[in-house]
């Protein structure tokens, strides 16, 4: 599960939606862009849309890796 503060690629698994009843069946939610993960929804349960991640889009990858390691850091609060 993609957590905030981590990049992330185009095509990336960021989590898994699963039936809360037990079955066995999952779907991939994959990232639709390049980016930093800004925001999550921790609630366990889902709704059709419902906005799941917010993701920064972020296309240069020195960049991604610098706000990514600030981000987890905590580097941006100071």
């Amino acid at each position: 599960i993609a957590k905030t503060g981590t990049s992330v690629a185009k095509g990336d698994i960021l989590a898994y939606i699963v039936d809360p009843f037990g079955d066995e069946e999952k779907e991939e939610i994959l990232s639709p862009l390049n980016g930093i993960v800004i925001g999550t929804l921790n609630l366990p349960l889902v709704y059709k849309g419902d906005a799941l991640f917010h993701i920064a889009a972020i296309n240069n990858p020195e960049t991604l890796e610098e706000l990514s390691e600030s981000l987890l850091d905590g580097d941006f609060l100071r």
